[in-house]
């Protein structure tokens, strides 16, 4: 296996999880957003589900923005050792 195609693999995992984190952040915010659409029998305290939705886009959110930096810093230093 070569040196590129790992550096793709790598690629290929940030990606994912970058597509995970984002559907995570929307759903989160979908949470927030309207909470009384969620609510169960087990999970009936709208403010509950609010918190719960705002706390996971918050923190989906960071991990997405740093991933998302990581993919464009991997980016550029590989446009660098090329020339």
């Amino acid at each position: 296996m070569s040196v590129g195609s790992n550096q793709s693999e790598k690629n290929y995992r940030k990606i994912s999880l970058l597509t995970a984190g984002i559907g995570f952040v929307v759903l989160g915010i979908l949470l927030a957003a309207m909470p009384e659409k969620f609510t169960t029998i087990r999970m009936s305290s709208t403010t509950l589900i609010r918190i719960i939705g705002a706390a996971s886009a918050v923190f989906f959110g960071v991990c997405t923005f740093f991933i998302a930096k990581q993919l464009l810093q991997n980016g550029n230093n590989d446009f660098n050792n090329e020339r």
